[in-house]
């Protein structure tokens, strides 16, 4: 599948449909900036304080509550928001701010129906811990894979107790509650300079820009009623100030919901397009592969043919006999290069008929190999892996001790069968001896040319017959690389059984199975 084209080409390539803008998706900004609500509020305090005596302001009560009302709806939502986006992309600072504003929303709405002095102490309590959560979303660490709920709502609890401390000291003193809800608005004003600071340096992202106008509009609430003190316009201050902080909150909770929504939202259609690009490219890949494996088949049995009808002798030579072998290579080559190997399981087999081949072919080649055999190697495993690791060994015995003599034995113990190649080179440090079957590590990597990962997959291979490959010192001081497989076992056939069953013998499937 071929990459999605970008909405402009789309456009282009379209032009009876019509045209309704670039492509606005992934770059949603609901972001509130912190410098100009700022400053709004700032000037609307001091303007509030200067116009304050001279402006008969009233509400009424009910009216009060219900703005008392909807700024706790305001609260809760936001908070609710802070923690969602805390659930999303697992900054701190939301979930402290939104367990901050369900605090405050939470006994807003628990005050309703104990205005009045007693109302004090909770009031109090509630914007002390209002102050800390939200500190703690500012001068926290952005990211802070320690948060549990269950710890969290301790911290609350905690500090709801220790909140309670001096809201039990004001009691039900006016003068009192006036001193600690200044102090509060200065806390306030504190979170926000802590904030703007914070914000200056880069610690906090623009979507974090909410929290200074907040904590201003909250810090307000508290200090201009008590610089309008004696007028109507105190409460009226004071609700206005709480139902603004409470709207942007509930507004920058929201958006920056939103945005983290769009982000995650976009980067899985990403993915996804990466995803599909990677598919595309991996059946590009293999189809070219295939038609690669179709040419080399072709070739294979081309030469196969050839060889195949070149002169033989009624008495076995030399000529004859590498003639066989390289018959037999051949024919290993077109397994290899089969789409579909005729036999992907284990099977048993002639150890020694099965190496014979390759032996020949690398002494023709000039190389000095000497084969030892004990008499016959009955052996279960894919005899075509086998030969391909034994030509892999014997090419890195060319290459790493050219001119010694490599010597092939068979040992029969117990149920594995050992092919044991060793040489009389160099040899290979024991510290080494796990370490060449690494993929892609060398010993030496400026000495030879190679890539390192023919002993990776050759462990591999013999690995997978259920067998096993590893290096050891030969007592000639050289490299000795064993080859253990599975020995069969003797298998007792009664005659004429498949005929009389009427079914043929099924091959093991498996090592387990043939064991």
């Amino acid at each position: 599948m071929a990459p999605p084209e970008p909405p402009e080409q789309r456009q282009l390539d379209a032009p009876d449909r019509p045209y309704r803008g670039p492509d606005r998706r992934g770059v949603a900004r609901f972001v509130i900036p912190a410098l100009p609500p700022t400053i709004a509020l700032m000037v609307l305090a001091l303007a509030w304080i200067v116009a304050a005596p001279h402006v008969d302001v009233h509400l009424s009560e009910n009216a009060l509550v219900e703005l008392d009302a909807i700024a706790s709806t305001l609260a809760l939502i936001g908070g609710i928001g802070c923690i969602l986006r805390w659930r999303l992309d697992g900054i701190a600072r939301g979930w402290w701010c939104g367990w901050g504003l369900l605090a405050i929303g939470a006994g807003q709405l628990a005050l309703q129906p104990v205005r009045g002095p007693g109302a004090i102490g909770i009031e109090l309590a509630m914007f002390i811990l209002g102050t800390v959560l939200f500190g703690r979303a500012i001068l926290g660490p952005e990211v802070d894979t320690t948060i549990r709920p269950l710890s969290t709502l301790g911290i609350v609890a905690a500090g709801v107790a220790v909140a309670a401390i001096p809201a039990i000291a004001v009691g039900t003193s006016h003068r009192r509650a006036e001193i600690a809800f200044g102090v509060i608005g200065l806390a306030w004003l504190w979170v926000a300079l802590a904030a703007t600071i914070q914000y200056r340096r880069g610690f906090h992202d623009t979507e974090a820009g909410w929290i200074i106008p907040v904590a201003v509009a909250l810090g307000l609430a508290e200090l201009v009623p008590k610089a309008v003190q004696g007028t109507t316009a105190g409460l009226v201050a004071d609700r206005w100030f709480e139902l603004s902080a409470m709207a942007m909150a509930a507004v920058g909770a929201i958006g920056g919901l939103v945005r983290a929504a769009v982000h995650h939202r976009t980067r899985a259609l990403r993915e996804r397009i990466e995803y599909e690009r990677e598919v595309a490219n991996r059946r590009r890949v293999e189809e070219s592969f295939a038609d690669r494996l179709h040419e080399m088949r072709s070739t294979v049995v081309a030469i196969e043919g050839g060889v195949a009808t070149l002169r033989t002798d009624e008495e076995p030579t030399t000529e004859s006999t590498l003639r066989a072998a390289l018959i037999a290579e051949i024919r290993r080559l077109r397994t290899l290069v089969n789409e579909s190997p005729a036999a992907t399981g284990v099977e048993a087999f002639d150890v020694a008929l099965t190496v014979a081949p390759t032996i020949e072919v690398a002494r023709a080649n000039g190389q000095d190999v000497r084969f030892d055999a004990d008499g016959g190697r009955t052996a279960l495993g894919r005899p075509t892996q086998i030969a391909q690791v034994l030509h892999g060994l014997l090419a890195n015995a060319a290459k790493y001790a050219p001119g010694a003599p490599v010597r092939v034995t068979l040992d029969h113990a117990l149920d594995e069968i050992a092919i044991r190649v060793e040489d009389d080179g160099p040899g290979i440090d024991p510290e080494y001896w796990d370490m060449v079957f690494d993929r892609g590590f060398r010993v030496d990597p400026a000495s030879r040319p190679g890539s390192g990962i023919g002993l990776a997959v050759a462990r591999q291979m013999i690995r997978s017959q259920d067998g096993d490959l590893w290096v050891e010192a030969a007592p000639s001081g050289g490299a000795a690389f064993v080859i253990s497989i599975p020995a069969a076992p003797p298998l007792r056939i009664v005659p004429g059984h498949a005929e009389a069953t009427g079914r043929p013998m099924a091959a093991p499937s498996s090592i387990q199975e043939a064991r």
